[in-house]
C-alpha cells in the first residue's frame, strides 16, 4: 500500500512482467497487469518504470559491466537476475520491446483508459509476427535462434554418431 501511495512500482511486478515477456507467457503478462491495477498502481507509471528496466537490460546486454560505471543502479542480487533477463531476451528483442513501451507511453498521455493501452502495448510485445519492420524481424530471428541453439552434451554422456545408428556407440 505504501509503495502505491508513493507512486513507485513494486519491483516484483516489473520482474514478473519481464519474466512473462521473456517466456512469451501471455496469461502471466495480463495477470501481472491485473495485479498491478488491483494494487492501485498507475499503468502509466508502471510503463515508465518498465521502460527504465528495459534500458537497464539493454545496457547490461551491450555494455561491459555497466553497474561498475554507475550506469545501472541496482543491488547485486538484482543485477544478477537482470543479467539473466538480458541474456534471455536478447538485444534485438530488448530494443524492440523498449521501443514499443516508449511509443505506448506517448499514446498514454491524456488517455482515458491507460490500463487498456498498457494491455495493448503488451500484446504488441507478445506478437512480433503482427508487426513489420526490422525490429520485429530481428525479434523473430532471435526466437528461432534460441529454439535451435545446439548445446554441448555433458562430458560423461555418450554422443550418438552415424555409427550409432548401425548398432553401436562411438
Amino acid at each position: 500500500r505504501a509503495v502505491a501511495l508513493l507512486g513507485v512500482t513494486d519491483v516484483a511486478l516489473i520482474d514478473d512482467m519481464v519474466s512473462a515477456l521473456s517466456a512469451h507467457d501471455g496469461a502471466a503478462v495480463f495477470s501481472t497487469i491485473d495485479r498491478l491495477v488491483e494494487a492501485g498502481h498507475d499503468p502509466r507509471r508502471f510503463a515508465s518504470d518498465l521502460l527504465q528496466r528495459f534500458r537497464d537490460l539493454v545496457l547490461l546486454r551491450v555494455a561491459p559491466e555497466p553497474a561498475s560505471h554507475g550506469l545501472v543502479d541496482a543491488p547485486e542480487d538484482q543485477l544478477r537476475a537482470m543479467t539473466v533477463q538480458a541474456e534471455t531476451l536478447g538485444a534485438g528483442t530488448l530494443t524492440r520491446i523498449a521501443e514499443i513501451t516508449h511509443n505506448g507511453l506517448v499514446e498514454m498521455r491524456g488517455a482515458t483508459a491507460p490500463r487498456l493501452l498498457l494491455e495493448l502495448l503488451c500484446a504488441r510485445m507478445l506478437l512480433p509476427a503482427a508487426a513489420e519492420g526490422d525490429s520485429a524481424m530481428l525479434h523473430r530471428l532471435e526466437r528461432l535462434e534460441r529454439r535451435f541453439t545446439i548445446t554441448e552434451p555433458p562430458p560423461d554422456q555418450p554422443v550418438r554418431t552415424a555409427d550409432a545408428y548401425r548398432g553401436g556407440w562411438t
